[in-house]
């Protein structure tokens, strides 16, 4: 594989995947490649097979890096693993000399050339944050009766701030997104210190896994972070969603879109085939691709995404029905 990263390409892009996103990836790279992204891309992978990592390495500037990670059968540990690795991926970035490492979410793709996005001139770094009612409906039934509705509950807080071993009080009001995030290589060190919390608190050994503070594994952990952290970086909000042109769609996280296709996500559909069509043309080698995305099988696609949302929408309506006329048993279990 051929290093042609020019002077003007300041930017390393880190994606992670397993045997399962392998599709998935080839995907984000392969628009990556269609939209003239500049920049480097660096894959780690965890338990890749060489004919698995070929079909990234095929791509000049693309290059597949072996997690010292195992990847695990139990469903729980291979979360947690996926979120530890981040920390892991973006110090693959170590031996470039670009000032800033985008981290992006196996399950995205962009819709255009991001480049300018992902070389931000401030020096920060820059993350998705949620908004308070979004926090809302995430903690709505975490809430103590002393808790600010749209905030981050008391007791996560106090879980943060002692995982942190911190003294301080909490520097963030809302939640971050850790899925897709440009962060400037002076602040490696967060970084450092963010992959060593997940390493702590997160169950990439334990079967079982209940613990509110880190429910949503990555986000929270970062958040923490950014809360607790000793080494916090300025945040600021991510570019790489504001242009309608030239943004990065994220397509999870269910269903998975190369089993079956979400409607709010249908209008994704045709620039991936397209993506796939110019890889075909360039007679560059692709995973095998499932139903969902194959141009023979449009009408099948949409007629399978509108049964299932109808599904979705016939549990809702029927759900609330069904929990009102269930009849109601007394709990004798105390008694035996």
């Amino acid at each position: 594989m051929t290093d042609s990263t020019s002077t003007k390409d300041n930017c390393t892009i880190v994606i992670i995947t397993d045997p399962n996103f392998v599709l998935a990836v080839f995907i984000l790279v392969l628009s990556l490649k269609f939209h003239k992204v500049k920049a480097k891309i660096r894959v780690l992978g965890i338990g890749l097979s060489d004919k698995e990592k070929k079909y990234f390495t095929q791509f000049d500037n693309v290059f597949v890096h072996d997690s010292k990670w195992k990847f695990p059968s139990n469903k729980t540990n291979i979360r947690a693993i996926a979120n530890i690795c981040k920390k892991e991926a973006v110090f693959l970035s170590k031996e470039d000399k670009s000032e800033n490492i985008a981290l992006l979410d196996g399950d995205c793709i962009v819709t255009g050339d991001i480049t300018k996005y992902i070389n931000p001139e401030k020096v920060a770094m820059f993350v998705r944050t949620r908004d308070a009612e979004e926090d809302k409906m995430i903690f709505l039934s975490r809430y103590d009766k002393n808790d600010v509705s749209g905030s981050i509950p008391k007791r996560v807080l106090e879980t943060w701030k002692k995982d942190n071993k911190s003294t301080e009080n909490s520097a963030i009001k809302n939640t971050s997104l850790s899925g897709n995030f440009v962060v400037n290589r002076k602040f490696l060190p967060f970084i450092e210190e963010w992959g060593r919390l997940m390493e702590n608190v997160l169950p990439h050994t334990d079967q079982q896994f209940n613990h509110v503070a880190y429910e949503m594994m990555g986000d929270f952990s970062l958040s923490s972070a950014l809360a607790f952290g000793k080494n916090k970086p300025p945040l600021l909000d991510l570019l790489t969603d504001k242009d309608p042109n030239a943004y990065i769609a994220h397509l999870g996280p269910s269903p998975k879109f190369w089993k079956l296709w979400p409607v709010s996500k249908l209008k994704y559909l045709n620039p991936i085939l397209s993506f796939l069509d110019w890889a075909s043309k360039n007679n560059f080698s692709t995973p095998p691709l499932t139903w969902t995305l194959k141009r023979k099988n449009i009408p099948l696609i949409y007629l399978s995404s509108y049964l299932f949302q109808l599904q979705i929408s016939l549990k809702n309506i029927l759900r609330p029905l069904i929990k009102g006329i269930a009849p109601k048993f007394k709990d004798r279990s105390h008694k035996y």
